[in-house]
């Protein structure tokens, strides 16, 4: 049973719109108005917009099997990826371009394929919760999502939402595993739905903060400052910095607000 378009939008997470065309289903974590900012302000940092970190399939079924088919490209900072699947919350496996290789200690720089790949899960026996969670480091477009014919499919909504913003660290940079991710494990402790607008090599960027999306986050996380650190001065740090919290404040007056300080490093 392949699901269509609008089975898939009721049991997608962390996307803000969906649309289907001749390639497969499209998912993006960015409005049309933030992707035109990071267009106008870095061809880097706008192609990576388009990659799918957050985004993921909450379902409960009685299918024993699943059937991912994807086309993945790549955004140009890292090319491995992962489709993580997890039933009842313990992962079962993934379909990534890696698991058949041995990877060096250093696999950031390694360069793996793309293109279309597809795989099948097995889910086990009864009603269970499974949830996929789609490559934080490239653009997934899906072309088949499948179950056993007649199985069902009842969507998982989340009552909550937490907003995360942030550079290569909280788009999900270098978790092999796309569930390990940091903002992954920070929404699943909450119980609330990953809404990510990290991107690798990002600052603090106030024009992103004074966009509107069509949701209201009950927590906000925001963890700039790495890049700023070595590329910014002192005072456009600061000054960008007390810009983005202002606008999220007034944006965002019940949210609970979290900075997340950089890493240590050792200049």
């Amino acid at each position: 049973m392949k699901l269509n378009l609008e089975q898939i939008k009721t049991i997608t997470q962390g996307a803000v719109r969906i649309s289907e065309d001749g390639e497969g289903i499209h998912f993006y974590r960015f409005t049309k108005e933030q992707e035109e900012l990071y267009r106008e302000a870095d061809a880097g940092h706008y192609l990576r917009t388009f990659a799918t970190a957050g985004i993921k399939f909450v379902f409960k079924t009685d299918s024993k099997k699943l059937f991912l088919s994807s086309l993945v490209k790549t955004i140009n900072t890292r090319n491995f990826f992962s489709f993580d699947v997890l039933v009842n919350d313990v992962y079962v496996g993934s379909l990534d371009n890696y698991s058949d290789v041995e990877l060096p200690e250093n696999y950031t720089e390694e360069k793996f394929p793309y293109g279309d790949f597809e795989k099948e899960f097995d889910l086990g026996e009864g009603i269970k919760t499974v949830k996929v969670h789609l490559p934080y480091s490239a653009i997934a477009i899906m072309k088949e999502v499948s179950l056993d014919d007649g199985a069902v499919v009842e969507p998982i909504e989340m009552k909550k939402k937490v907003l995360v913003f942030g550079d290569s660290i909280t788009q999900g940079y270098d978790a092999l595993h796309t569930y390990k991710r940091y903002a992954a494990r920070i929404a699943e402790s909450m119980e609330a739905e990953e809404m990510n607008k990290a991107i690798s090599g990002e600052f603090f960027f106030p024009p992103l903060a004074e966009t509107d999306d069509d949701f209201e986050p009950d927590y906000v996380t925001v963890a700039y400052g790495t890049n700023d650190w070595s590329k910014t001065k002192r005072e456009d740090f600061q000054r960008k910095s007390k810009a983005f919290y202002t606008s999220l404040s007034k944006k965002y007056p019940k949210a609970k607000i979290f900075g997340i300080t950089p890493l240590w490093r050792k200049d």
